[in-house]
């Protein structure tokens, strides 16, 4: 009977897990351009942002589906981390509405919703629609867990094991705690752990008090477990990762202070209020957790600009970051530039050449580190230099480049399913062409870094990849002039770069020369380099 009992919990458990992953994976998938746009439109006041943050808590039942989302548009500068804080402080009042929903008897909804949802899961129709069917079966499975939880559970409670180990812990509130922030840091999920805590209260495994304080222990958990998987994060990426977990902490102080003066000193507070809300103890809970998730949002709404400034000044923005950011499309949103595909078109073009214009800076780290790099004989003659803040290195500008030129096709891609007239069509087919050139330019150059960085041969070799990088150098300084001198109708440095880069020119034929010659003394390894 044990087995059995313990053999439907774990059933339950594994359902619901399976089950958040599905909703987590495939709402992130669904974070497209245009949900993207939606939100930094709709994100220009901090109502619209509270609205925009509590309805995708309450769609996705995920906080960091809104924090993925609101963090790429931060990244490619569409939106600042004052106006993100709403929807993600809101985003957690969004999610606590699951936890209503999952006391009430739902269950033959539930059936429906998993047939419905397993079959565009199973047969990927309609296609459009097949990440919202996989999601939707993810919150089947997971309310589909949470009844065999509930179902194992209640006798459970009844047996000899569980009632003596009932009174062992028995009006241990702290050790509630505690166990709802490690069991969240350990399943990696608040609300699995606060929706399996209050099945389980609910068939006497839990006093009141105790899940009260799970609850809140579970919050801290969040923090805890934000925390630790974003060490890594850095810039602004980092300041909307700090701002939850101190939301979480800051309601946790609250909330615990008030259930300890309610606990010791007998004043009527929450959980009188949510007591008097409803008789039954699982819907009393789910009242709680609403209520801490409605309640700390709307207190820190009053402190907007100071936290801003405070997350701002402790995490700054990284060069990458500001790297990233688009300058002339940054305003392309529906319902303006794409109105008018001319303007837009420009907006994209002005954009490339900026792109064109940054190759060079590819090759100040590398030419930085050429210079500083003593040869074999002057390595032991050498003498410390005071330190200077090295360039951003090649990797850095790689992956702002990235960034941009994914918007800058994401564009074309949007002004492509308007009705344009031949000749913008023309034109936008040239701006799509000149991005991709410019990507595998830029392509070839970042290659061309990372070579060299970790370039450590013989003299001879440094002396020609010295060459090299004065001459690649000079081409990409060439190449920006002739882009802007073609622009203002002048294409006489344009025919410069073609002489330069020809196959057959001097210039090339140099550079060959000075590399046969530099290989009569290198090894094969640094011939291949």
């Amino acid at each position: 009977m044990a087995v059995e009992l313990i053999g439907s919990l774990a059933a339950g458990l594994g359902l619901f897990f399976v089950g958040v992953t599905l909703v987590s994976t495939n709402l992130k998938k669904m974070a497209s351009r245009r949900l993207r746009l939606a939100f930094a439109r709709l994100a220009n006041r901090d109502w619209k942002a509270a609205l925009v943050g509590a309805v995708s808590g309450f769609v996705t039942q995920s906080t960091s589906v809104a924090a993925f989302v609101v963090a790429g548009l931060i990244s490619s500068g569409l939106m600042n981390v004052r106006n993100a804080l709403p929807i993600v402080f809101w985003a957690n009042a969004g999610c606590s509405i699951l936890v209503v929903i999952a006391v009430l008897d739902i269950q033959v909804a539930v059936f429906f919703l998993l047939f419905v949802s397993g079959l565009v899961f199973a047969f990927e129709r309609p296609y459009r629609f097949r990440y919202l069917g996989r999601a939707l079966f993810g919150v089947g499975l997971l309310f589909l867990g949470l009844q065999m939880i509930r179902a194992g559970a209640t006798p459970l409670a009844g047996t000899p094991l569980v009632e003596d180990l009932l009174r062992q812990v028995s009006g241990s509130n702290l050790l509630a705690f505690a166990l709802g922030a490690i069991l969240t840091i350990l399943t990696q999920t608040a609300l699995g752990v606060i929706l399996i805590a209050i099945a389980m209260t609910n068939t006497g495994l839990f006093t009141v008090d105790q899940t009260i304080m799970l609850i809140y222990g579970a919050h801290l958990g969040s923090s805890a477990l934000t925390w630790l998987l974003a060490s890594g994060v850095k810039g602004t990426a980092r300041q909307l990762v700090m701002a939850q977990v101190l939301f979480n902490i800051f309601g946790v102080a609250m909330m615990t202070t008030l259930f300890y003066l309610e606990y010791w000193g007998g004043l009527p507070l929450v959980k009188a209020l949510i007591s008097r809300l409803n008789p039954a103890v699982d819907q009393q809970m789910a009242y709680l957790v609403v209520l801490f998730n409605l309640l700390v949002p709307l207190l820190t709404s009053f402190a907007y600009n100071p936290l801003h400034r405070f997350l701002h000044r402790l995490w700054p923005p990284t060069t990458e970051e500001d790297l990233s950011k688009t300058r002339y499309i940054q305003s392309t949103l529906p319902g303006q530039n794409l109105d008018f595909p001319e303007a837009s078109l420009v907006l994209i073009d002005q954009e490339i050449q900026r792109l064109l214009k940054r190759l060079p800076a590819y090759l100040e780290g590398l030419r930085a580190g050429l210079e500083d790099r003593p040869s074999a004989a002057s390595a032991s003659h050498s003498q410390p230099t005071p330190a200077t803040p090295p360039p951003p290195s090649a990797v850095v500008y790689h992956q702002a480049f990235l960034a941009i030129h994914d918007e800058i096709l994401a564009v074309l891609r949007e002004l492509a399913q308007q009705d344009l007239t031949p000749e913008t069509s023309a034109r936008m087919l040239h701006c799509q062409h000149c991005a991709n050139q410019l990507a595998a330019l830029e392509e070839s150059v970042h290659a061309f870094a990372q070579v060299g960085a970790g370039e450590k041969g013989e003299e001879s070799l440094r002396r020609f990849f010295q060459v090299l990088l004065e001459s690649l150098d000079f081409m990409l300084l060439t190449a920006v002039e002739a882009v802007a001198a073609r622009a203002a109708g002048d294409d006489e440095p344009l025919a410069t770069l073609i002489a330069l880069t020809a196959d057959q020119g001097r210039a090339m034929s140099r550079i060959r020369d000075r590399y046969l010659e530099a290989a009569a003394t290198l090894a094969f390894a640094d011939k291949a380099s």
